[in-house]
């Protein structure tokens, strides 16, 4: 019978395609979030765009602070109907 997996090291040394395809996985998801960050704050100082580089390298931690930080909701247009956030106003609203 096979004997019981100790460690994730030695699974992934065990089953290396599950390992590559989770490297390529991260790698294309940081690269993507990396590349977005150099295009879209091109103008964004290079000492801070290096920094968000190599936090965008931590898998998911990196992600979720990126994500956190510089996506923002799209505002609402005037006259459309709010779905949520705060309310701005009315009668008899407290």
């Amino acid at each position: 019978m096979n004997e019981p997996i100790t460690t994730p090291e030695q699974y992934l040394h065990d089953h290396w395609p599950v390992a590559l395809i989770l490297l390529g996985i991260w790698a294309w998801i940081s690269l993507s979030m990396i590349a977005t960050l150099w295009i879209r704050h091109r103008h964004t100082a290079l000492p801070r765009k290096l920094i968000w580089t190599v936090i965008l390298l931590v898998p998911a931690v990196g992600w979720v602070l990126y994500l956190g930080i510089f996506h923002t909701p799209p505002p609402n247009k005037p006259g459309e109907t709010c779905t949520g956030g705060t309310y701005s106003g009315g009668v008899g609203h407290l």
